[in-house]
């Protein structure tokens, strides 16, 4: 299970127009204008493709770049046509900063499948480098850690529901054909750092039988302390492993730890 130790793989340097990503196993940096990243997934069993979808998208005029990831309730070929139609609708909205439709989108093509108990949680970032805002949609994934170097104190990263917010909202896909989906904004510093994680990390179970759960691994995060992203995500992975004496999860692993440097994104 031990990450550490093993050859960091070149960074990919992403270029205007540029989407990638898919379900595939992986273990590499990104860079792009702002963030340095780092995404590790392997899917369950080390299959060749799991039920996780990770892209990371820049639109064509090189300021805005998009994150995403998707658990789905599967694998196989339903996975691989989803990551394909995902793979478009970020095409389609590649230079739209407002990401609901892209989120709506997907969530039209969960209702499309007519498969009972299909559906998917997902997350989707959109980080604008002129003001350096972050901007999520989340339907129904686990929230997000927030490190926030001014305070050196680790956050969720959350939008609570106002009153005036009412309906079906930020459902996870598949489940509600008209769900609506909200985004929120928040204001990164250089030296931020944020993970985005599949449900695997948080429901793997402790020695005394309980998952770890959000406020469990934002535990584990605050003793690893804030790193450089790939350093960072391999210790998380080796932390959560001891904690739930396992070497094998027992389900897809996806995790994005996103660095804001504030400027160009010089990878690792």
């Amino acid at each position: 299970m031990t990450m550490t130790g093993k050859p960091k793989p070149e960074a990919v340097h992403l270029q205007c127009r540029e989407i990638w990503g898919g379900i595939a196993a992986t273990d590499t940096g990104i860079s792009v204008p702002g963030i340095d990243a780092w995404l590790f997934s392997r899917p369950y069993r080390d299959s060749p493709g799991g039920g996780d979808i990770h892209y990371v998208g820049l639109c064509g005029r090189g300021m805005m770049s998009r994150f995403v990831i998707a658990d789905v309730s599967g694998h196989g070929s339903l996975v691989a046509d989803l990551a394909e139609k995902l793979r478009a609708l970020m095409t389609q909205y590649m230079n739209t900063p407002d990401q609901t439709e892209l989120v709506k989108g997907l969530n039209a093509q969960f209702a499309s499948l007519g498969e009972v108990g299909k559906f998917a949680t997902a997350i989707v970032m959109t980080y604008l480098a002129g003001n350096s805002h972050l901007v999520t949609v989340n339907a129904g994934h686990p929230h997000p850690l927030w490190y926030r170097r001014s305070e050196d104190q680790w956050h969720l990263l959350e939008h609570k529901l106002s009153e005036s917010e009412s309906g079906l909202m930020d459902l996870p896909l598949g489940i509600v054909p008209e769900t609506g989906y909200r985004q929120f904004a928040v204001h990164l510093e250089e030296g931020d750092l944020l993970l985005l994680y599949t449900d695997s990390l948080i429901e793997a179970v402790d020695a005394t039988g309980r998952q770890i759960g959000e406020g469990g691994l934002m535990e584990i995060a605050r003793r690893i302390g804030p790193d450089e992203p790939g350093r960072f995500t391999r210790c998380l992975i080796d932390a959560v492993a001891r904690a739930s004496r396992t070497r094998q999860f027992d389900d897809d692993v996806t995790i994005l730890a996103l660095y804001h440097t504030g400027q160009g994104g010089a990878g690792e």
